[in-house]
């Protein structure tokens, strides 16, 4: 029988044939994670920190200066005012980017946001490739890289990527734990951490 040449028929295929092609193969959770961290640098990195603080990214930030400059990490302040409008998850993590980076910028400040955003997509690939399959687990992770009210709010230091993100760990572990028929501990207590964290970085 006789069997084209690879190269050949790369040469002849379109770029959507060749997608397509890529595709339906047997995606490593290593190819896809890596393609996922490129697409995700490219939209979440690129020009991070250009942009002044602006809507209530403030918020997040001047609480996180004080508990780093004043060492109270438990009540948030600003102004010397207790804010207590929410929750101080948000806050902990701009002081540990500040506090791991040495540096205190719009950069730095955004990068929890962003990370946070991509630690979620590779969870599909890697826990949710078994209820999704290998491609399915893909092109849910793109979609999710690509959604276009997620790249704006992964881009700011704000509670909605973050919580949507924490969201997306407690729904996919219960999924994944539940199809494993894994123990009730283990299905129903794992992702209420990720819910909880959620509760503190949103409020109730």
């Amino acid at each position: 029988m006789f069997v084209p040449d690879k190269r050949e028929v790369s040469r002849r295929l379109p770029c959507s044939d060749l997608f397509a092609l890529l595709l339906s193969s047997q995606m490593s959770r290593l190819t896809a994670c890596l393609i996922l961290i490129v697409v995700w640098a490219l939209t979440y990195l690129t020009n991070l920190g250009s942009s002044e603080l602006r809507s209530e990214e403030g918020h997040r930030v001047l609480p996180a200066v004080h508990m780093l400059d004043r060492g109270n990490y438990v009540v948030p302040y600003i102004a010397a005012r207790p804010y207590l409008n929410k929750p101080p998850l948000i806050n902990w993590l701009v002081a540990a980017s500040f506090k791991l980076s040495g540096i205190r910028n719009e950069w730095t400040s955004r990068l929890p946001s962003a990370l946070f955003t991509l630690a979620a997509a590779l969870t599909l690939p890697t826990l949710g490739r078994s209820s999704l399959g290998p491609i399915g687990s893909f092109i849910a992770a793109l979609c999710w890289l690509t959604n276009l009210g997620l790249i704006e709010k992964g881009r700011m230091i704000e509670i909605e990527a973050i919580y949507c993100s924490l969201f997306a760990f407690a729904l996919i572990l219960w999924l994944v734990f539940w199809e494993q028929k894994r123990s009730p501990w283990l299905t129903f207590l794992v992702p209420w951490i990720f819910l909880g964290l959620g509760l503190l970085a949103k409020g109730p």
